[in-house]
């Protein structure tokens, strides 16, 4: 469960950073139609898949002591 919680987090973070990303690199060609798009898609998939990575390696631990405990100890207890 905390590992499926880590999951959603670092791909939710991930989404809302490529998509800003991906906005915010057109500000500052903003007005210049003959410009060229500058962003890769790809780079932002490797981007969400560093989330995603970081999260999970995050809460690798945390996840491993909480299984050591009881389930009511584990969700009230802070790591």
């Amino acid at each position: 469960m905390f590992l499926y919680e880590a999951l959603i987090i670092g791909f939710l973070g991930g989404l809302f950073g490529a998509i800003f990303g991906i906005l915010f690199s057109f500000i500052p060609f903003y007005g210049q139609i003959s410009f060229p798009w500058m962003t890769s898609f790809i780079w932002a998939g490797v981007g969400m898949l560093f989330a995603i990575g970081v999260s999970i390696i995050a809460s690798t631990y945390p996840a491993y002591k909480a299984s050591k405990m009881t389930p009511v100890e584990a969700f009230s207890h802070e790591f």
